[in-house]
């Protein structure tokens, strides 16, 4: 019975431990320079540079939209979330308030969409 206890108790251990460090490892994922392409807009294609920063436990970002190769003002987001293999990003743009939603695809790759309406295809940029 004491066996039966140890092997249970040790089980539900690794598995806490297995969560906590998932969590982590996605949190780690978003973390950085990403550049988001939003299909299919009233102004076409648009490019979001986006920056997720974990500072203190907390997320922020900001980003810079990007259309016809010309680049607008940095502008901080309201909210930054993640929810197991998912982002969600809370801002304001072209005098909107929208949420993008972002699933981890690959090593460098998530995909979602934006406000359920527009595709949106992620590439994380490389540190150099």
């Amino acid at each position: 019975m004491k066996n039966f206890l140890s092997i249970g108790a040790l089980s539900l251990f690794f598995l806490l431990t297995s969560i906590a460090l998932r969590a982590q490892d996605s949190k780690a994922y978003f973390v950085g320079q990403w550049n988001i392409v939003v299909k299919g807009t009233p102004e076409g294609d648009v490019v979001l540079h986006a920056l997720i920063e974990s500072k203190e436990e907390k997320l922020s970002g900001s980003y810079v939209k990007e259309v016809n190769s010309k680049k607008e003002e940095s502008v901080t987001m309201k909210s930054v979330e993640i929810k197991g293999q998912e982002v969600i990003l809370a801002f304001s743009i072209a005098g909107y308030d929208v949420t993008m939603n972002l699933i981890k695809k690959d090593e460098d790759h998530a995909d979602g969409n934006m406000m359920g309406m527009f595709e949106c295809k992620g590439t994380k940029v490389k540190s150099k």
